[in-house]
């Protein structure tokens, strides 16, 4: 069994993504959200016509988050809490660095988005792990 390290670049996109291989496969996944989205409503908020501050939405997505994680055997589940249009690239990257180096993944499959994709590749290819996106 290997493990595999998820990064998506806001909270619920791997979800829809990745549930189905993440389901049927024998690997360890765990998952990096490097924005939290709570400028986003939530869809409750719209139907009652209520408005959350955003660590209440923060909250609320952390609780969906370890529900899901939960059904998925999701090993580990880590949001970096970044604000979109807010993020220091170069933090960003070593940080992901030493996550892989530190937990020894086998893989890595990203978000396929501007920003990562402009350093997850080149993390894997110095660290000589496989990578893919979605």
């Amino acid at each position: 069994m290997s493990k595999v390290l998820v990064i998506s670049y806001n909270t619920f996109t791997w979800f829809y993504e990745l549930k189905d291989v993440i389901k049927n496969s024998n690997d360890r996944f765990e998952v990096i959200i490097v924005c939290d989205d709570v400028d986003i409503p939530l869809w409750f908020e719209k139907k009652y016509d209520i408005k959350l501050c955003n660590e209440a939405r923060y909250v609320q997505r952390k609780h969906d988050l370890m529900q899901v994680g939960k059904k998925l055997k999701i090993k580990k589940l880590q949001n970096l809490r970044y604000r979109d249009g807010c993020i220091d690239i170069e933090k960003l990257t070593i940080s992901i660095q030493l996550l892989i180096l530190m937990n020894k993944y086998s893989k890595v499959i990203y978000q396929s988005n501007k920003i990562l994709e402009s350093i997850i590749p080149a993390i894997c290819k110095s660290l000589k792990i496989k990578c893919e996106s979605f």
